[in-house]
């Protein structure tokens, strides 16, 4: 995983059940690094995955994966609602098998940009003219959450409650937050924070 230092990358909500569960992540806290890692894919026949982006799975057993299964289908309603909420953001609004305490994160679509790449693009085109890349986001929403519990009941209630949707947006401004990307409009996350309260 790649980020501005080794604190941050540690705070990171993506690394929450991997760290719980032993796993080890290799931290790139210099450019260059994430740079290097789009084009090694292997390492003594071992994959290389970026844990910033939605490609990467937890390996699950047969048990694991048919309760993520349960999961999903019970949120279903939920998370296609959220997509239609803001289809302009995410590519898909998925169940996290690595949030264990934060409500929701961001990740970079398997095939897009992670956080980490898109501050250092964002920070070359304040010096040099880029041309500007596409990206897809992926919204990943903790089930044991209870704000995301409550969504879920929201919804299939009243879908279309300002509630929900004022809450919703919440979430998904502060995943932007905590997941490290760059929020386009400061105003936006301050009304929806005063909407809530």
């Amino acid at each position: 995983m790649g980020g501005e230092n080794k604190q941050k990358i540690l705070a990171s909500p993506i690394m929450q059940s991997l760290v719980a569960k032993g796993y080890e992540v290799l931290l790139f806290d210099d450019p260059i690094d994430e740079y290097a890692m789009q084009k090694i894919k292997f390492y003594e026949k071992k994959n290389i995955l970026n844990i910033g982006k939605g490609s990467f799975k937890i390996p699950k057993t047969d048990d694991e994966r048919k309760t993520l299964k349960a999961i999903k289908k019970l949120y279903t309603p939920l998370t296609e609602w959220w997509v239609k909420l803001r289809k302009m953001v995410f590519s898909s609004v998925e169940i996290s098998q690595r949030l264990t305490t934060e409500a929701a994160v961001i990740v970079g679509h398997k095939s897009a940009d992670s956080a980490n790449m898109e501050r250092i693009f964002s920070a070359q085109a304040n010096s040099i003219k880029t041309v500007p890349r596409p990206n897809e986001k992926v919204l990943e929403l903790n089930p044991n959450h209870p704000v995301i519990k409550h969504l879920l009941h929201l919804v299939q209630n009243d879908p279309e409650s300002e509630e929900l949707k004022n809450t919703a947006n919440l979430v998904t401004d502060l995943s932007f937050v905590i997941s490290g990307f760059e929020i386009k409009d400061v105003s936006l996350l301050s009304n929806n924070v005063y909407k809530s309260l």
